[in-house]
């Protein structure tokens, strides 16, 4: 009956939006450093309180909460019907979407912040020495790949590949036998999150450069300096690569030829991975701001003040956007995009 009166209440309200205003928000008791995943009506987020929450998209209700031994930065996969996550407690998760039921844990061995990444029936993570690939029906592994190095990043696939950097290499491993195909050598670890369009993978180094390698060969296509350390991950739309840095600014690159179109500065470090749909750019900051610019030009549309660091990355559904603070708010705004639009982490199990 209360979701009822709210949705009652919620909706007339609604009419009187403007891009950026608040359409809800939803307090956790932890840092929300987990990016939200949205699918069939549903946001699932994690939060350093330990636990794993489904709301209502719609109107920001609790639908359920799932509580780890450990604090919750992976961000959630949603496919099948299962949503996929890994905990500080060192256990990788498959749950019913509909009822948080168990379907599955597996022991990874390390606190992981990667994020699964779910292809068909397979999952690929990263944890400490080792990228894993398991069945995501029962988590059982299929390969896993041991390196010197530590996995940060979550995997990117494409090209037959899974692309993932460590400490100071950046790996192009077959998604078939796991095995290492090629080696990119670089200063500093990787702790952005890679992307494959269209023969190039895109990733951000820790020594400030915005990297496009050949994925069959690993050969460097091009690099941009931003002069400071790259936590951002990487989004790619239209020929173009947008990507934040610590330098406080967001880049927009020609993802052929690497040259700058434009640059937009903040006040504060930008380690989101930002968000393109409708025509513009959606991306927090340290400076607790959320930020939605033209994504052809880099002008201000508009920004929300939430007060609190952002390193949650946005995703955008029907006409909202999404994402959480350093504070433990979970908040939905009014993007200005289209009803039936969706970006960022809102499709998942894609069929690379």
């Amino acid at each position: 009956m209360r979701y009822i009166l709210f949705t009652l209440i919620l909706f007339p309200l609604l009419a009187y939006c403007k891009p950026g205003d608040v359409i809800w928000s939803y307090k956790t008791s932890g840092s929300v450093f987990s990016s939200p995943g949205v699918s069939d009506g549903k946001l699932y987020v994690g939060s350093y309180d330990n636990f794993l929450y489904c709301l209502d998209s719609m109107s920001g209700a609790e639908v359920w909460k799932y509580e780890t031994k450990g604090y919750i930065v992976s961000s959630p996969s949603v496919s099948g019907g299962k949503v996929y996550f890994s905990s500080g407690d060192w256990y990788l998760y498959s749950l019913n979407t509909q009822d948080a039921s168990l379907v599955w844990k597996t022991m990874i061995g390390y606190a992981s912040s990667s994020s699964p990444t779910v292809v068909k029936d397979r999952l690929y993570i990263g944890c400490m020495y080792y990228l894993f690939c398991m069945s995501a029906k029962n988590g059982k592994p299929i390969w896993n790949n041991w390196s010197w190095g530590v996995y940060v990043s979550s995997p990117g696939l494409g090209d037959g590949m899974a692309f993932v950097g460590i400490n100071d290499q950046f790996h192009g491993i077959s998604v078939n036998n796991g095995k290492i195909r090629w080696r990119f050598d670089m200063k500093g670890g990787v702790s952005s999150s890679p992307e494959a369009l269209n023969g190039g993978v895109y990733f951000g180094g820790n020594d400030g450069f915005i990297y496009c390698l050949d994925t069959m060969t690993g050969k460097l296509k091009w690099k941009y300096d931003t002069g400071a350390d790259i936590n951002s991950s990487p989004c790619l739309s239209d020929g173009k690569v947008y990507i934040g840095s610590k330098s406080g600014s967001l880049y927009c690159l020609d993802a052929k030829s690497g040259k700058l179109l434009w640059e937009f500065k903040t006040g504060g470090w930008i380690e989101t991975a930002p968000c393109a749909a409708g025509g513009k750019i959606f991306f927090g900051g340290h400076d607790g701001n959320f930020y939605c610019a033209d994504a052809a030009d880099g002008s201000l549309l508009w920004k929300f003040n939430a007060g609190s660091v952002i390193e949650s990355s946005a995703c955008v559904v029907d006409g909202r956007v999404y994402f959480g603070t350093e504070s433990g708010t979970v908040y939905c705004l009014d993007s200005g995009t289209p009803k039936g639009l969706s970006a960022g982490n809102a499709v998942s199990g894609q069929d690379y």
